[in-house]
């Protein structure tokens, strides 16, 4: 797999790119972009192609349905570099303005998921795409767990490479296959089926594998606790009491809940039924510190507390923990992210990853479809 960025520019010049980007940012109600990363980080593909002389046509999807717009992400883009925009997918215009392209100009194409044919990897729709270029470059790794036409179909029909940030992504992620020891795996959220592939495949490389969140709920149950109120999923419950006989797993030992009107410390056994769980406890954060301090490589995946709602007290004494360690620390997932910067906490991390599903597969299975096609 060879980066674009390895490519001389000489061989770039007057070259036909077809750029596949993840512009996937949240939006207001209003379309109004509230987290621009994906964006930013997208800009050295594109500035190094630009400067190459290229001519580059960006592809994306956003949001899940088809009726949903790039057209912020012109918005936005359009201050950063000059871009123009086809807000159609009537094929006789795309060739027509993506022919009429001068070198270094740039024409962003619109939402790939306006057609069914993307996620359904139709061969004509990638090789309707693949015929308005002479190269193809992947720089989503985010997305790169899909097998969709932009993904896997375009780089079976045309010369491919991954993108700058894709490199980014995979060196970093690949750490993870050789990490330094003690290595302590941090895991949150919910969705207990998306991280049961992660936690076996790491339960031999990992020291310690530290399981929170809406996750911890869904063990309390399996373990027989109350959990009253609080999130829980669709149980797995003999995985979950046999995961739980690794002496390698790290639980809950107490949590913070909402017990109206209060906010409460309390022990697994002082639950009940009125009790809402909203984060990981005291005792918790004390026992996490202590693994964080003696770690010098760590994972961290999924958020431990509801922090949409303000509560961030388990994440606030890990992250200070991971500031204070000596450790090689990579984070990801969408509400991880988005936690750790409405914290401000960003330059806690040596490695901020901006891919959610793709970085739990690529850990999991140590490839992605995407990486396969290239």
């Amino acid at each position: 797999m060879k980066c674009i960025h390895e490519i001389s520019p000489e061989f770039l010049i007057g070259k036909k790119i077809l750029l596949r980007t993840d512009f996937n940012v949240p939006l207001s109600n209003r379309g109004k972009i509230l987290e621009a990363s994906r964006i930013d980080v997208a800009l050295k593909t594109i500035t190094y192609l630009r400067n190459s002389g290229s001519q580059i046509i960006l592809i994306s999807h956003i949001g899940r349905e088809q009726n949903e717009t790039l057209k912020p992400v012109f918005e936005y883009l359009k201050n950063k570099i000059p871009v123009s925009f086809i807000d159609t997918w009537n094929e006789k215009e795309i060739r027509q303005k993506t022919s009429s392209l001068k070198n270094g100009e740039i024409i962003l194409l619109e939402n790939l998921r306006a057609k069914k044919e993307e996620e359904q990897n139709e061969p004509y729709f990638a090789s309707f795409l693949a015929s308005l270029a002479d190269v193809y470059v992947n720089d989503a790794f985010s997305v790169s767990h899909r097998s969709h036409a932009s993904i896997i179909g375009v780089p079976a029909l045309l010369k491919s490479y991954c993108g700058c940030q894709f490199k980014v992504e995979y060196e970093n992620l690949s750490r993870v296959f050789q990490p330094k020891q003690p290595f302590v795996v941090l895991i949150g959220g919910a969705k207990f089926e998306t991280k049961i592939p992660v936690i076996e495949s790491l339960l031999d490389k990992a020291d310690s594998i530290f399981v929170g969140g809406a996750l911890a709920n869904d063990i309390l149950k399996a373990t027989g606790y109350e959990v009253g109120r609080s999130k829980v999923g669709d149980l797995n419950k003999e995985y979950i009491q046999n995961i739980l006989k690794n002496k390698k797993i790290i639980f809950v030992e107490d949590v913070k809940v909402k017990s109206f009107p209060f906010t409460k410390n309390k022990k697994l056994n002082e639950l009940t039924i009125e009790d809402k769980i909203i984060d990981g406890g005291v005792k918790t954060a004390q026992i996490l510190q202590q693994k964080i301090k003696e770690a010098k490589f760590i994972v961290w995946n999924g958020p431990f507390g509801t922090f949409e709602q303000g509560n961030s007290f388990l994440s606030t004494k890990v992250i200070s923990a991971i500031m204070d360690s000596n450790s090689y620390s990579i984070v990801g997932g969408g509400d991880t992210v988005a936690e750790i910067k409405k914290l401000k906490k960003e330059k806690a991390f040596d490695f901020i990853s901006l891919s959610g599903g793709a970085m739990l597969e690529f850990i999991a299975k140590g490839t992605l479809v995407g990486i396969d096609a290239l």
